[in-house]
């Protein structure tokens, strides 16, 4: 879904310096779906609020559950 939004997907391990580093942070889970994560140990990410490409990302599984 992500590809098919035109995201550029990686997969790596990251430590939590490198995340809290990060515009955009998420999880996703069967249950959660794809929650954005907003503070990481007290460090807040971005703007403290699940980014545009998280929320974005949310849609359109939603779309593709759906469909």
């Amino acid at each position: 879904i992500a590809a098919r939004e035109g995201m550029t997907i990686r997969q790596e391990a990251l430590s939590v310096a490198d995340l809290q580093l990060c515009d955009e942070v998420f999880i996703t889970s069967s249950i959660r779906e794809i929650l954005g994560v907003v503070t990481i140990d007290g460090v807040t990410i971005g703007d403290g609020k699940p980014g545009v490409k998280t929320r974005r990302l949310l849609d359109a599984f939603r779309a593709h559950v759906r469909d």
